[in-house]
């Protein structure tokens, strides 16, 4: 749901609250710096890569510590991923195949655990 905020309230909010806004600000210039770093992978960046990175993202924002991997605390399938990263099913089966055949992820639909963070930080 959407709704519209009258200027002389957020103007006021502002004045009374100015952390409030600076924080606001802060939030909105990350998600415009992870925006154009989305879209310039999209443009430029190899299947591999943009799978990494996005599943690198979810391990950051969803991530939950099990023993010595991360699970991606998030129901995913292929089709969300392949989304995610603006790629072919069939493309994207194949990237999650090689970095789990190279002991990178594990992958038990539709949970997916990162084993080895760092080392898939180096591919992204």
């Amino acid at each position: 749901m959407a709704g519209f905020v009258p200027r002389e309230h957020v103007l006021d909010l502002g004045r009374r609250y100015p952390e409030l806004l600076a924080a606001a600000h802060l939030h909105w210039e990350e998600r415009e710096h992870a925006l154009t770093k989305r879209l310039v992978d999209l443009a430029y960046a190899s299947v591999r890569r943009r799978l990494v990175r996005v599943l690198l993202d979810l391990a950051e924002e969803h991530g939950v510590r099990e023993v010595a991997k991360m699970r991606i605390d998030l129901p995913l399938s292929l089709g969300d991923l392949a989304e995610m990263i603006g790629a072919s099913r069939q493309a994207t089966c194949e990237e999650l195949r090689m970095l789990r055949a190279e002991g990178l992820i594990e992958v038990a639909w539709p949970k997916i655990f990162v084993a080895d963070v760092e080392h898939l930080r180096q591919l992204s």
